[in-house]
Order: structure tokens, then C-alpha cells, then sequence
């Protein structure tokens, strides 16, 4: 099966190709901001959005729940799966917020701490990026 998420602002836009294409909308309403897959479990997604925090999809975006205790702040601009380090069978999950700060989960989002507050006052931060996961 083929598939194409979309970050949109309604919604999150899932298309899905096994012997035609179909479209489906998830988390409409809560401003989706950014999306990660896991890829040592492609099955696990991850979302942040503007307003409700993160959410992750165990079964490739079909249904969602809210995750993320620890992580402070509702809105989730950036989010990311590290993979040279594993935890419960996945990939680290980085997540980027606003006010700024980011947030580890070794946990595949059921927990979140902190991992750098702050820096300059007008900072926002848009993405993250790991080539191997490794951040400390």
C-alpha cells in the first residue's frame, strides 16, 4: 500500500493507494502543525498541532490519540523521530514548541521531558532534524 499525508491547517489529509486512492481528513479542528513517522515502525505517526499538543497514530493514521504528558506547552510546531537510538522498539521522539522548548520521549509519547528551554526571545522553532538520532 502507498501512501501521502498531508499537514494542512483544517486538517491532516491521509491518501492511501492499494487498488484505487482514497482520501481521509483526521484531527480536524485541533490545526495540525507537523507530522513524523517512525520509520523503525512505520505503523506509528506522529502530529503536532497549534492547540491540542501531540497526538500519535499506532495503526499508520487511521485513528489518533492524544500523547505526551511532560510536554508543557500545547502548541507543537516541530516534531521528529530520531533513529540511531531506540526505545520500547521505536525511534526517539523529539518534539519542537512554542513558547520555545524541546521535549524527548523515550517512551513512544506516552512521556515527555525536557531537553533545552529558551534561547533567544523571538525564537520559534519551525522544524527539527536528526540525521541519527543522537541528540543529547
Amino acid at each position: 500500500m502507498v501512501g501521502i499525508v498531508v499537514v494542512t491547517r483544517a486538517a491532516l489529509l491521509i491518501a492511501r493507494r492499494a487498488s484505487t486512492w482514497t482520501m481521509e481528513e483526521h484531527l480536524g479542528g485541533r490545526s495540525p502543525e507537523c507530522v513524523a513517522v517512525d520509520l523503525r515502525g512505520p505503523t506509528q505517526v506522529y502530529c503536532g498541532t497549534a492547540r491540542a499538543g501531540l497526538f500519535r497514530s499506532r495503526d499508520s493514521g487511521r485513528n489518533w490519540e492524544p500523547v505526551g504528558p511532560g510536554i508543557d506547552h500545547p502548541m507543537v510546531t516541530a516534531v521528529d523521530v530520531g533513529h540511531a537510538e531506540q526505545a520500547d522498539g521505536f525511534g526517539v521522539v523529539y518534539v519542537g514548541t512554542e513558547p520555545s522548548a524541546v521535549f524527548r520521549s523515550d517512551t513512544g509519547g506516552d512521556t515527555g521531558r525536557p531537553i533545552g528551554r529558551g534561547g533567544p526571545r523571538r525564537t520559534s522553532i519551525g522544524r527539527l532534524g536528526s540525521n541519527d538520532g543522537s541528540w543529547q
